[in-house]
């Protein structure tokens, strides 16, 4: 997911370390903010939250994982 968003998102300079801290497993008592991951029919599809990770300037953070990537995890 983390080097799906820096591939993704290459037009704002995303690196492997502004991404570092997201995860889609819960926090205990804060979910997984700024990171939301919805199913869709060509993978996993996430968006960071405006702001949540680059200024807001930077505009909306997503990308999608295929399914095939996410077999075996």
């Amino acid at each position: 997911m983390r080097s799906a968003l820096v591939a993704g998102n290459r037009r704002v300079g995303v690196t492997a370390d502004d991404v570092a801290g997201l995860s889609i497993t819960p926090r205990k008592g804060a979910g997984t903010a700024p990171l939301s991951c919805y199913p869709s029919p060509a993978g996993l599809l996430c968006t960071v939250d405006p702001g949540g990770v680059l200024g807001f300037a930077a505009g909306p953070l997503e990308a999608t994982v295929p399914w095939g990537a996410l077999a075996g995890r």
